[in-house]
């Protein structure tokens, strides 16, 4: 199907745009927003999009987040990478692990998954001032063999504390950006 082909195209060339472009300060902030037609595999694309990148050793791996809906979503995202991928790459964090798995652990995962829930309520913890508390970094951080980038502190106030470390952080599905009360 053409339109299918065109779909995933402008997908992975958007992911690849945001990978390249992650040290500039200016094209890092910018998001960019794809809405390719119901059915178009956008889940499924960010699986093979990950799959592929499971060849790359763990230095040149860009580190992607990936934020879904549900934890069942969550879960079956990171075992479809692992499936297709050459090697387990991808991890799954929600309620359900956070008792087993320790947020220590992530910056080692070339891809981490969790739920829109997480990312809000880590939005929700950032601190003011350049300060980050809570699971914002822990979700944030990808050791490339014990490299962590320095985040912004009293030493570093130029370091911008919403650049991931990161290279690619993918939201499948929109978030709930309005609360109800």
């Amino acid at each position: 199907n053409g339109a299918l082909k065109e779909s995933w195209h402008q997908i992975a060339e958007t992911f690849d745009h945001h990978i390249q472009n992650h040290d500039d300060p200016e094209k890092a902030r910018k998001w960019t927003v794809l809405s390719p037609p119901t059915g178009a595999g956008k889940s499924e694309s960010i699986v093979i999009y990950g799959a592929m990148l499971s060849s790359r050793t763990k230095e040149d791996h860009p580190a992607i987040l990936v934020v879904t809906r549900l934890i069942d979503d969550c879960n079956m995202m990171a075992d479809r990478i692992n499936q297709f991928g050459e090697r387990d790459t991808a991890i799954a964090y929600h309620s359900d692990v956070s008792n087993k798995v320790s947020l220590n652990v992530l910056k080692k995962w070339p891809v981490v998954v969790i739920t829109h829930r997480a990312y809000e309520m880590a939005l929700d913890f950032l601190g003011h001032e350049g300060r980050i508390e809570q699971t914002w970094p822990y979700f944030h951080e990808y050791d490339r063999n014990g490299y962590l980038p320095q985040g912004s502190t009293k030493e570093y106030p130029d370091q911008n504390p919403f650049i991931s470390r990161r290279r690619l952080v993918v939201i499948d599905e929109c978030l709930d950006i309005v609360d109800h009360h």
